[in-house]
């Protein structure tokens, strides 16, 4: 690393990840001296910004400095492009926050079953960060008969007894019937939380389907009218339930208990519960047997009935010396029979054991190549399913155990070509074995398109697929033999195959103008090459380079080309004249990465090194030069990097090997081979944030926003690296739980308390503990004035305690309140103070006297308190006395008079958060079922509702920004824009679990505790 400061600015930033403490000063020496303005205004963004001036057309030669720049630029500034940005920013150019798979090059399989009769299997997919393909395959023909895309996933699949129907939960709540193989689905939606578990009744009239909101559903499949209801014990959640009779069912949760069911004249009434042995994992069940998981790992076989082994443990493994089990004594999954009573278990070394619950001893055992992730098989035991971690699937007949079939087989097989986004950013064009072309939609992760080359065109050993591009309607694929074929979307036909390499030699490199009537390529002789598209014959113009073309990239504005490859040399073309317009000389190894800036006024280069130049592009001199790290670059051990060296025309195997730019040149992107990915501040020429992606990096490309970053990992997989913001200062001083944390109105001042029985007061800046107050009880929630001059908190009793921080002192504790406090809010005036208790009733105390001024009763238990923005009214919501799965009561209330102003109705489960707007006009609550619900505060009206994946709470806004800021349960938090509510940010803070989240009211900085005791705050952009 070229710069001292910023190799230990990375070091700490990469501290701070793991949970250490990390500030704000991590900068790098600034590039004063620089072709690039750099604005020093706190008040507006810092921009990049070069010459405009055009250059004329000859070619010039311009070499490096021979001396280390160390970050420093050359002199003489150009000509000031405005690119003044005034807009609220998280970051800016931090992407270390959570990563999320939006598209899986092989997705891994969630549920598998089996039909009663084994002519269908039904297999889910999780295909991206949220959603699920569930495929309905038919065993005979090995053909899928039908495909159901669900965008938040599907928990919960079933056959129907006739194996004419597949049932299925999907996380938005609903039950789905799919007839097999064709027919309209069937929707139904009366659960408030996805479905646990789902079984047809033995003549297949009834469905039983039982909801993580302990709801269990009796539904006439014919008719779709809902039948019976029953509550399904409490505070636990579903995981199956099953009829073993005509009238008779039972379920399942995490209780470890086993509740059965009586159905008759169409009423359900609970009969008795079960229970199991404690921490039992159940993997599979039939009609009176359960196939259960101890905590030494053993499998054990149970019954339903009366929770007592069926027989001796089918699977007993034994610990090593060193406490640990080898592969073969390590299960993975287990599947049975429900009339034969066979049964299949796998273990970690890829190993399958068949027996019988009437012979245990006697077993049979097959050995596959890979382990096996999941095992699904029909009513007699004929057909067995199994799925490989690799997402593979084969059937295995009962008859031919050791004749496995295989019905979808992920392989790598032939070249490693990089995958690589359209030009209009939708899609992901990647290459699977030597003739098959994927093209995978980046929103939703399914694939739209698989194109299967001819058999007059099939690759092989010596004509062989190197690189692709593609626009939305042709793909572009560069071939060993020094061609590129042309491959029409909208026809499905190949369309061209046009000679480029004089030589025939393999294409390195490929670029497409942004106006999709040019290709730019180089080949492994060092040619340069333009195709002019559009005819039959397009014309080729050469021009000579020095060694293999390994880079070529086009500038936004099509005025500009580049290419690159050995010898260190990077080329400026004209693309109007097809000449060379610059030679530019500063790398040592070979450039395999270009890319231009939004405005083409700089190119970027990496090379095998990890060396980086960023040039300008109108008068060709080196701008900044930076090295990574050695780590970043040194080999990982992935499966991939042998086919990557044994295809040294497809894919490099070392360094940089893509770059990018965000939309207004602030960050810079860089990935390399070993799946790291960098980014830098173009302002002031510093890292940022570092991320590994556990894959080889192939491509980049920003968010139009710059709220994310898309990397696309070789073999054809897709990382969103979500933006965050600045690292964060930790404050270091509690023991334990803090589950009260707030900033003053400044964000200078924090307050915090927890299970310790400290109230600690910081000097937020400095990390530093000004005082820490005795409380003599546990401090379970609390709250602090605007102004941070006073403070109120309650342990898990009924009293409130009374701070004056200004005189570091306690000053009252008072009762009220018959049972414990749950919630606490000061109104915007810092005088008065509501409190929300489980003894039904908000109080609202007057600070100065520590009296209450007045009482509002509710109907059940408040959790949850909330001033508006004027201090006249007050928010409040409460929890279902069945417990949070069940709709609490969320209302607004006059604070003079307590008399209620309006009810909001549309949450299913118990409203953990709510915020008002900053006029007061409107609301945005959150709650326990993933939903978030924007209301008008006059008249109750929902405007709008968005379900996510998890349960929220603490919901509030960055002051002054339309940025809302949430908890995702139970470790993430979310930035969104407040009217759209669409994600700009989410990052995961280093805890099992956040006590409290709170936002400065007129700062723009975000608090945290944690259980372990440390404390967090973030600034969002500006600071």
């Amino acid at each position: 690393m070229s710069n001292p400061k910023v190799f230990l600015s990375l070091i700490l930033g990469l501290l701070t990840l793991q949970g250490c403490n990390r500030t704000d000063s991590n900068t790098a020496t600034p590039a004063h001296e620089s072709k690039v303005a750099v604005s020093s205004s706190k008040e507006q963004p810092q921009t990049v910004a070069v010459s405009s001036t055009p250059a004329t057309v000859s070619e010039t030669v311009v070499d490096a400095p021979a001396t280390p720049l160390e970050n420093k630029v050359p002199s003489s500034p150009p000509v000031a492009v405005d690119q003044t940005d005034t807009s609220p920013r998280i970051g800016p150019g931090y992407f270390g926050g959570k990563q999320d798979a939006v598209v899986y090059s092989t997705p891994s399989i969630e549920k598998l079953s089996v039909s009663p009769d084994g002519r269908y299997t039904a297999v889910s997919r999780h295909i991206n960060a949220e959603g699920s393909l569930l495929q309905i395959w038919d065993l005979q023909s090995g053909q899928v008969v039908k495909e159901c895309h669900e965008p938040l996933g599907v928990t919960s699949v079933a056959f129907s007894p006739d194996s004419q129907v597949l049932a299925y939960g999907a996380r938005d709540r609903t039950v789905v019937l799919q007839p097999i193989p064709e027919g309209p689905a069937r929707r139904w939606e009366r659960h408030r939380l996805s479905i646990g578990g789902l079984d047809f009744s033995p003549d297949g009239k009834k469905l039983a389907s039982l909801g993580h909101d302990n709801r269990l559903f009796i539904w006439d499949v014919e008719t779709g009218k809902l039948i019976s209801q029953a509550i399904d014990g409490e505070d636990r959640f579903a995981s199956e339930v099953k009829f073993v009779a005509p009238d008779r069912l039972w379920t399942l949760g995490t209780d470890d208990k086993l509740r059965w069911y009586h159905f008759k004249n169409n009423a359900l009434v609970f009969k008795n519960e079960v229970k199991l042995p404690e921490n039992t994992w159940v993997q599979a069940a039939d009609d009176d047997s359960l196939f259960g998981l101890f905590p030494d790992l053993s499998l054990h076989v149970i019954a339903a009935s009366t929770g007592k082994d069926l027989m001796p443990p089918p699977f007993q493994p034994t610990l090593t010396e060193s406490k640990t089990l080898k592969p073969s004594q390590r299960m993975t999954t287990v599947a049975v029979a429900s009339r034969s009573q066979n049964f299949a278990y796998a273990t970690a070394n890829g190993t399958l054991t068949f027996g019988n619950q009437t012979k245990p001893a006697q077993t049979e055992k097959v050995k596959l190549d890979t382990p096996v992730a999941a095992l699904a098989t029909d009513q007699e035991g004929r057909f067995w399913v199994a799925a490989t971690e690799t997402g593979d699937l084969l059937v295995i007949t009962r008859d031919q155990l050791f004749a496995p079939r295989w019905l979808e087989k992920q392989e790598i097989d032939g070249p490693l070509v990089a995958p690589k986004f359209s030009s209009d950013d939708k899609t992901l064009v990647s290459v699977k074995g030597p003739d098959n072309i994927i093209r995978t939609d980046i929103e939703t992760g399914l694939v739209q398109q698989q194109i299967t080359f001819p058999e007059s065109k099939a690759m092989n050993d010596k004509n062989y697929m190197t690189t692709v591009v593609a626009d939305p309607d042709q793909i572009y694929c560069g071939t060993y033999t020094g061609k590129v074929e042309v491959w029409d979307l909208k026809k499905s036909t190949l369309t061209a195959s046009i000679p480029v390499s004089r030589s025939g030699s393999a294409i390195t490199s490929l670029s497409l103008a942004p106006d999709g009537k040019q290709l730019l390529a180089g080949d492994a002789v060092g040619t340069a090459v333009w195709v002019n598209l559009g005819n039959d014959s397009p014309p080729v113009s050469r021009q000579a380079h020095k060694g293999r073309v390994r880079a070529a990239a086009y500038s936004p504005d099509g005025r500009w080309a580049a290419t690159a490859g050995e010898g260190g040399i990077v080329v400026i073309w004209d693309v109007a004249q097809q000449s060379k317009r610059s030679t530019l000389n500063g790398h040592d190894g070979l450039v395999q990465a270009l890319a231009f800036s939004p405005d083409s006024h700089l190119l970027v280069s990496g090379d095998r090194q990890g060396e980086l130049r960023l040039w300008d592009t109108q008068t060709g001199k080196l701008v900044w030069k930076e090295s990574l790290r050695s780590a970043q670059l040194q080999s990982q051990d992935h499966p991939v990097m042998a086919e990557m060296i044994r295809w040294q025309d497809t894919f490099p195997d070392e360094g940089i090997t893509s770059l990018a730019f965000n939309a207004d040149q602030r960050v810079l992107a860089v990935g390399t081979v070993t799946g790291y990915v960098q980014t830098f501040d173009l302002i002031n020429f510093r890292e940022l944030s570092m991320v590994f992606t556990g894959g080889p990096v192939s491509d980049l490309k920003f968010a139009d926003d710059s709220s994310s970053l898309l990397v696309s990992i070789v073999p054809g997989e897709v990382i969103k690296c979500w933006q965050s913001p600045k690292p964060p200062r930790m404050l270091s001083g509690h023991e334990g739980y803090v589950r009260f944390a707030a900033l003053d109105e400044s964000g200078l001042r924090a307050v915090t308390g927890g299970h310790d029985k400290q109230l600690c007061i910081w000097d937020v800046n400095n990390g530093k503990l000004i005082q820490s107050l005795d409380n003599e009880e546990v401090i379970s929630a609390g709250a602090l004035s605007p102004n941070g001059l006073n403070a109120v908190t309650v342990g898990f009793g009924s009293g409130v305690f009374f701070w004056d921080l200004d005189q570091m002192k306690r000053l009252d504790k008072r009762y009220g309140h018959k049972g414990r406090i749950w919630a606490l809010a000061f109104a915007p005036d810092g005088n008065q103070v509501a409190s929300g208790s489980e003894d039904q009733t908000v109080r609202v105390w007057d600070f100065a006297t520590r009296k209450t001024r007045l009482t509002i009763p509710h109907d059940s238990a408040v959790r949850f308190v909330k001033y508006s923005p004027d201090g006249k009214q007050l928010l409040t919501s409460t929890i279902n006395e069945r417990g949070w799965k069940f709709p609490g009561r969320f209302q607004l209330w006059d604070s003079s008079n307590g008399k209620l102003i309006v009810e909001f109705k549309g949450h299913r489960t118990s409203v953990n958060g709510a915020v008002f707007s900053e006029d007061g006009t409107e609301i945005t609550s959150c709650g326990a079922d993933s939903q978030v619900c924007r209301w008008n505060a006059s008249t109750g009206k929902q405007l709008s509702n968005l379900t996510r994946r998890n349960g929220l709470s603490h919901i509030d806004f960055i002051p002054g920004s339309p940025f809302l800021v949430m908890l995702r349960f139970s470790n993430g938090v979310f930035i969104d824009e407040a009217g759209s509510l669409k994600r700009l940010s989410e990052f995961n803070v280093p805890t099992r679990s956040i006590g409290d989240l709170n936002v400065s009211s007129k700062s723009n900085r975000i608090i945290a505790g944690t259980q372990e005791g440390r404390v967090f705050v973030w600034s969002i952009g500006g600071e």
